[in-house]
């Protein structure tokens, strides 16, 4: 469905206005007739089409077995199989259903459709809160009073978000769960139809309840940020301190999970043991490369090692944006046409659009100013920060659009250097 989506998208542009409109609305009204057909038939049968022996798994919710042993051999796919038992053909179509129902939403969004398809976020990180319960020492994203955001202001911001057309939300720190409100702020940006509503998090605050509450809220996805085994002085994002809440998450949790580690925070046979642990739980693993303050490669060739080791483990999911890990780590740059400030939005607790969280300074414009017209400059500027950049966010929604051009040079800020020369 992905390729073809892709695939799709740029004819998409190319057509006039009203012909896309007419495609959209057969697209919706297909999946609509589909779904409807599929839920008469469990109701009338009840059962699925492929669990003719067992009764039907209710639509809105989904079934958890235990978590895999300890040293249990398992794939991934099977870790995940075992994690989520099939969902009910209505609960699959739903993120095609949602799809549709976003982009035929017209009237709570700003842009027109063709500009939609052609400068519209993929995605939008926003803060919810500066404050975290962690003291990292390679983070930049935090502040020991850091300000949490009023729940008025963030719901604003979300309609502000829906009206350019974002496809998913991101809600980020700090520490998310920090901020009292989250769980209300996740339902309103499902209320909106967001098709993707995710959360970046340490899980160290993680409850049961908090994840019942994450689950009624409508979370799609869970990002939780594991860097290694055990605490040292770069990092206190390890399995040691949240392996139990981890567990709890793998077994209550309605939402997908990632856990995200950062190569250069813990020693490189930590890392790898983290990504094990993920593919044992169920859960994706995503490797990311540790960065300076302005996002630039901060890190060694001692851990090229590590991704060699990961890729046989994480299969086509290490190749994430291409392979700009290894050639970042091998001292040679990795260029890309980055949107971001377009497919990309990075807003902070001030609500205030930034390029990413490593480039505030470079360029500031208050969300609930922000317009189509901004959307297109910044998605044809260039960023001459491209070549050496390690956040992976951006390099992922770019990477759609590599094959258009970029007209507009940013203002020169540093000359972009490579690692070696810049970190001695």
């Amino acid at each position: 469905m992905a390729v073809a989506v892709v695939a799709i998208l740029p004819c998409l542009i190319m057509l006039p206005v009203m012909a896309v409109v007419i495609i959209l609305a057969l697209f919706s009204i297909g999946l609509g007739v589909l779904w409807g057909r599929e839920v008469i038939r469990q109701r009338r049968y009840g059962m699925n089409r492929s669990e003719k022996s067992s009764p039907a798994v209710p639509p809105d919710r989904i079934h958890f077995t235990q978590p895999v042993r300890e040293g249990h051999e398992i794939s991934r796919m099977d870790a995940r199989e075992n994690r989520l038992t099939s969902r009910p053909a209505e609960v699959r179509m739903l993120p095609l259903l949602r799809l549709a129902r976003h982009l035929l939403g017209r009237i709570k969004v700003e842009t027109s459709l063709i500009d939609q398809f052609r400068y519209s976020p993929f995605l939008v990180q926003m803060v919810v809160t500066r404050a975290c319960n962690l003291r990292c020492s390679y983070c930049n994203e935090f502040h020991p009073q850091g300000r949490t955001v009023p729940v008025e202001q963030l719901l604003a911001q979300l309609d502000k978000i829906r009206s350019l057309g974002a496809l998913a939300v991101e809600f980020t720190g700090g520490e998310p769960l920090l901020h009292p409100e989250l769980a209300e702020i996740i339902r309103y940006a499902t209320a909106l139809d967001f098709p993707a509503r995710m959360l970046i998090s340490n899980a160290h605050l993680m409850t049961e309840k908090i994840v019942d509450d994450l689950n009624s809220a409508g979370l799609t996805d869970l990002q939780v940020s594991v860097d290694g085994i055990e605490s040292n002085k770069i990092t206190h994002k390890v399995l040691s301190s949240v392996e139990d809440q981890l567990r709890m998450i793998s077994r209550k949790a309605e939402f997908r999970v990632q856990l995200s580690g950062v190569i250069g925070a813990c020693p490189p046979d930590e890392v790898l043991e983290m990504v094990n642990f993920a593919v044992r739980m169920g859960f994706a693993p995503r490797i990311l490369v540790i960065h300076d303050g302005k996002g630039q490669i901060k890190t060694d060739q001692e851990n090229l090692m590590v991704l060699e080791s990961a890729k046989d483990i994480m299969g086509r999911r290490y190749m994430e944006s291409g392979d700009y890990r290894n050639r970042l780590l091998s001292g040679q740059p990795a260029p890309f046409k980055c949107r971001a400030g377009a497919r990309y939005l990075y807003v902070d607790e001030f609500g205030n659009v930034h390029w990413c969280s490593q480039r505030q300074k470079q360029f500031s414009r208050p969300l609930m100013e922000y317009s189509a017209a901004d959307l297109a400059r910044q998605f044809h500027t260039h960023k001459t920060c491209n070549e050496f950049c390690t956040v992976g966010c951006a390099r992922s929604v770019s990477r759609f659009d590599e094959w258009r051009n970029q007209e507009i040079s940013d203002i020169p800020h540093s000359k972009t250097i490579p690692p070696d020369a810049e970190h001695g």
